[in-house]
C-alpha cells in the first residue's frame, strides 16, 4: 500500500485504507466472472465438438 508520502507499508506496518478493500472485493468479483465464462465456455465447446462429431457420423454413414 501507497501512503500520502509516497512509501510503501506493508498491511502488517498499518491499517488498510478502505479503498484496498474495494480493491481486493472488484477482484475477487472479476476473478469469479472470469472463472465462471471460461467454464461455460468450455461447457459450450464440448457441446459444439459432439454436435459437430454426431453431423459427421451422420454423414459418414450415409
Amino acid at each position: 500500500m501507497l501512503t500520502d508520502s509516497g512509501r510503501f507499508l506493508s498491511v502488517a506496518e498499518g491499517s488498510k485504507r478502505p479503498e484496498a478493500d474495494i480493491h481486493e472485493g472488484l477482484l475477487s468479483a472479476i476473478r469469479g466472472i472470469t472463472v465462471f465464462a471460461l467454464r461455460s465456455l468450455d461447457a459450450a465447446n464440448l457441446a459444439t465438438r459432439e454436435e459437430h462429431l454426431a453431423s459427421e457420423a451422420r454423414l459418414l454413414a450415409d
